[in-house]
């Protein structure tokens, strides 16, 4: 009886990580360059109750939407920007760049593109082009300030999601490797363009639905299973 328990508490749990996960996917359908993560769940250890066995970032692009923006590119390919942030090298997908108040190139969420690219303040008719040059005008000449680098990972479904729409290394994922987008391999840049969110819409709300279920379930079987517990007691409970 307590075995059971315990396999309906397990399941249960695996199925609260699952609609999380989901919900986060749905919360974020329209950030540009999300990548949804699956999950997957497996038999417990011995073959008793549920656990999650992996959470699997889904690889495969969004839709690519066109802006005008001269400093938005959308990545055609599988690999990533990679940004300094306080806490080490991090890697994205959103390409919607800005100029921080020293010139440099940040994504939306203000982490400067490594390795760096600085823009004068008198530079105009700014432009990325598909192998990543960024250029201007200054002084009517035509200047390259720097070329934005392509990231890759062997394994990029291994990558871990470490919120603000950034991802860290793991051993999973391997070490990145850097390139350019002019390289074989290494994609290209769509210019003046954005990466949607990579989110199923539809398959997500049947998870959530699905998952829903399976937790109404669980927890009325767990309800069943400690009142019997409960009769089980008072059963064995000596009668004064």
């Amino acid at each position: 009886m307590i075995q059971g328990l315990s396999s309906l508490l397990s399941g249960l749990q695996s199925n609260l990580r699952f609609l999380g996960n989901t919900a986060n996917n749905l919360a974020n359908l329209n950030t540009d360059g999300f990548r949804e993560r699956g999950t997957n769940l497996s038999t417990g250890p011995g073959g008793l109750g549920v656990r999650v066995a992996s959470t699997p970032l889904n690889t495969l692009g969004g839709a690519i939407r066109t802006t005008g923006g001269s400093l938005d590119v959308a990545i055609e390919g599988d690999s990533f920007f990679q940004v300094d942030t306080p806490n080490g090298p991090r890697y994205t997908r959103s390409g919607s760049f800005q100029l921080d108040g020293e010139g440099f190139l940040v994504t939306s969420e203000g982490y400067r593109l490594a390795p760096g690219i600085q823009v004068p303040t008198e530079a105009t008719d700014l432009s990325i082009g598909r192998d990543g040059t960024v250029s201007g005008t200054v002084g009517g000449e035509q200047v390259v300030f720097g070329q934005i680098q392509s990231t890759r990972f062997n394994n990029p479904g291994g990558l871990e999601s470490v919120g603000g729409n950034l991802f860290a290394a793991t051993a999973n994922s391997g070490d990145p490797t850097q390139g350019t987008f002019s390289d074989p391999g290494f994609g290209q840049l769509s210019p003046g363009s954005i990466e949607t969110s990579n989110v199923d819409l539809t398959g997500g709300i049947v998870d959530t639905i699905l998952a829903q279920r399976f937790i109404e379930a669980q927890i009325s079987a767990i309800q069943a299973t400690d009142e019997v517990l409960q009769e089980s007691v008072n059963l064995t409970r000596p009668r004064s």
